[in-house]
């Protein structure tokens, strides 16, 4: 009976995000929009705008100081966050090709993009001289980051959704298979592998010797970064799935479910730190952003709830007024949230108060 409860939730969960994707054009819509999520990097935010372009805007306004492509072309749908290392932003696009270009000349670093066989939807991560991506084609992608071309893969079971978070000479990442990966950076092959009981779609996270991740069967999974062996007695269970990458002060866990909860736990047990999981309208998505003592997490009907790490109360709220599924970016007190129709806000945790908002539906 558990098995076959676990079955239906799989399947109730797979079938809300083709419905979700193909809302936001993933499967082939006529106007399809992304959700790629700012990224703060010195005077500059970077994203990908949900007509299909690599945006650079001014974070004192919005402003945008310069798009790639720079006519009327697009990259396509983005549905990951840009990253940004050494002058180059790495950005990934659903129809499988991976874009490097240069901040300096604003063009492409790469003689041409880089082509998966499938698209890529999670941050790519820079590693040394590679640039490692995940593609829904199942491939980890280990590409020369001067030139673009692939200097290895490895082929794991189940697509790559999630983005990848590299620690101790490992890539961590999850799939669709059931799937959980530490993949060796040397040797191109699993350090180890740990089968969950379904799906594995969002990012994960390490802190200390341990590495977090959420899958599609409700459990939060707490493991060892370096054997694979559970940390918690048991994972942490919801009624629905989770599929936000979580984010941690060091000593808590803070991760929302589909079932319209955030919860903060242990880092050590996955005993639950607040009296009681902080409830929105809507299932959280976004991945959250911490600053100042306080936790900034998003539900996907764009309210944006500011919350007490130590107590689990919200002390303010601001909505974007229409769907929100694109991670927070921060920077200082300043959060960064981007809303489905493409409008760009900045908002001051510490004054509690919007600062700008701007259109970037270029």
């Amino acid at each position: 009976m558990k098995t076959r409860h676990i079955s239906l939730a799989l399947t109730f969960a797979i079938g809300a995000l083709v419905v979700l994707f193909a809302a936001t054009g993933c499967t082939g819509a006529p106007s399809p929009k992304g959700w790629s999520g700012p990224v703060a990097q010195g005077n500059t935010i970077y994203m990908g705008s949900v007509k299909g372009k690599l945006l650079a805007l001014d974070p004192n306004n919005g402003s945008m100081l310069w798009q790639f492509p720079a006519d009327s072309r697009t990259v396509g749908a983005v549905y990951s966050s840009p990253v940004v290392d050494d002058g180059v932003v790495y950005l990934g696009a659903y129809d499988g090709k991976f874009y490097a270009v240069d901040v300096t000349t604003r063009a492409e670093k790469w003689s041409k993009p880089f082509e998966a066989r499938g698209p890529i939807i999670g941050e790519a991560v820079v590693v040394g001289s590679v640039v490692l991506l995940g593609s829904a084609d199942g491939n980890l992608y280990a590409l020369d980051k001067v030139t673009g071309a692939e200097v290895w893969r490895f082929k794991a079971r189940g697509g790559i959704w999630g983005g990848l978070v590299v620690d101790a000479g490992k890539a961590y990442f999850g799939t669709l298979g059931h799937k959980f990966y530490a993949v060796d950076l040397n040797t191109h092959k699993p350090a180890w592998e740990f089968d969950t009981k379904a799906a594995v779609a969002g990012g994960a996270l390490v802190v200390g010797n341990a590495v977090y991740f959420g899958a599609f069967d409700g459990n939060l999974y707490a493991l060892n970064k370096l054997t694979g062996a559970p940390v918690w007695p048991e994972p942490f269970h919801s009624e629905k799935w989770f599929w936000m990458k979580p984010v941690s002060d060091g000593s808590a866990i803070y991760v929302g479910d589909a079932n319209n909860k955030l919860y903060a736990l242990d880092a050590r047990t996955g005993a639950p730190r607040w009296p009681q999981p902080l409830a929105a309208s809507r299932p959280f998505h976004s991945a959250p952003v911490l600053s100042g003592g306080f936790l900034a997490a998003a539900s996907s009907d764009g309210v944006l709830q500011l919350v007490e790490t130590a107590t689990g109360n919200s002390v303010w709220q601001f909505s974007a007024g229409t769907q929100m599924l694109a991670s927070l970016g921060v920077s200082g007190d300043t959060v960064y949230m981007v809303s489905q129709d493409g409008k760009l806000h900045a908002l001051n945790v510490a004054e509690k108060r919007e600062l700008w908002s701007a259109n970037t539906g270029q």
